[in-house]
C-alpha cells in the first residue's frame, strides 16, 4: 500500500507527494549534519508535440523511457520523482553543487541521445534542467531550494532549451521566492522568467528584501510591487 501511495503508476518513479515530503526531510538533515543536498527539476522540451503528432500512447512510452534513463544514471538512494506531466524532480543527498551539475549534464546528454521507438516511429527529445544545492545558501529551506531549481529550469527553457542551469554562476536579480512559488501555472512562471535579464537570479523571501530590492525586484506581469 505504501508503494501505491508514493509511486507514479505510469513511470514507476516516486510521485510529487513523496518528493515534497522527502525534500523537507533531506533539507532538515542537511542542516543538522552540515552535508549538502542538491535537487534538480527536469522538463522535457516540446513534449506536447509528441502527444499531438504520435498520440498519448507514444507520449507515455517516452515518459517511461526517460524515467528509466534517470534511474539508470543516478545512485540507488537518490530520489527520482515524476513531479507532474512531463516534469521530473531529483533529490541527491550529499551531492555538492559541482557534482550535481555534472550528473545532470550526463542525464541531459543521455536523454538527447536516446531514441524512443514507438511502432514505426523513432522519437527523440531533449530536456531543460535546473539544479540547486543547499550549500549555496546555508540555512535555506525546502521552498527556497525548490524555487531556485524550478526557476533555473525555466531560465534553461528561455535560453534555448536542452541545457542545464546550475549554481556555477552567481545570481544578481532579486526575485521574491514566495511570489514565484505562488505562481502555480507554468505559463505564469515562464512569463516571470521572460522578464528577467540574461544571466541568473537571486531568490530571497519578501520578508528579507531591503527597501531597494523591494523596489527593483522582478514581479509577475501585471502585478504591483508591495
Amino acid at each position: 500500500q505504501f508503494e501505491a501511495m508514493t509511486r507514479d503508476s505510469l513511470t514507476g518513479c516516486y510521485n510529487r507527494m513523496f518528493f515534497d515530503s522527502e525534500l523537507a526531510r533531506e533539507v532538515l538533515m542537511a542542516r543538522s549534519t552540515g552535508l549538502p543536498v542538491s535537487i534538480a527539476m527536469l522538463d522535457l522540451d516540446y513534449f506536447k508535440a509528441v502527444n499531438d503528432t504520435f498520440g498519448h500512447g507514444a507520449g507515455d512510452q517516452v515518459l517511461q523511457d526517460v524515467a528509466g534513463i534517470l534511474r539508470g544514471a543516478l545512485r540507488s538512494y537518490d530520489v527520482v520523482a515524476r513531479y507532474g506531466g512531463e516534469e521530473f524532480g531529483i533529490i541527491m543527498r550529499g551531492a555538492e553543487r559541482a557534482i550535481a551539475r555534472r550528473c545532470m549534464e550526463r542525464v541531459r546528454t543521455d536523454v538527447e541521445k536516446h531514441v524512443c521507438v514507438v511502432g514505426t516511429n523513432n522519437i527523440t527529445l531533449t530536456m531543460s534542467i535546473g539544479v540547486a544545492c543547499s550549500d549555496e545558501c546555508p540555512g535555506t529551506d525546502e521552498s527556497m531550494l525548490m524555487a531556485a531549481a524550478d526557476m533555473r529550469m525555466y531560465v534553461a527553457k528561455r535560453d534555448g532549451r536542452n541545457r542545464v542551469i546550475g549554481a556555477e554562476v552567481s545570481f544578481d536579480t532579486v526575485v521574491d521566492t514566495e511570489e514565484f512559488t505562488a505562481a502555480s501555472e507554468p505559463m505564469q512562471r515562464r512569463e516571470m522568467v521572460a522578464t528577467l535579464p540574461r544571466g541568473r537570479v537571486r531568490l530571497k523571501p519578501l520578508s528579507e528584501l531591503t527597501e531597494r530590492e523591494r523596489a527593483s525586484r522582478v514581479t509577475l506581469p501585471g502585478k504591483r510591487r508591495t
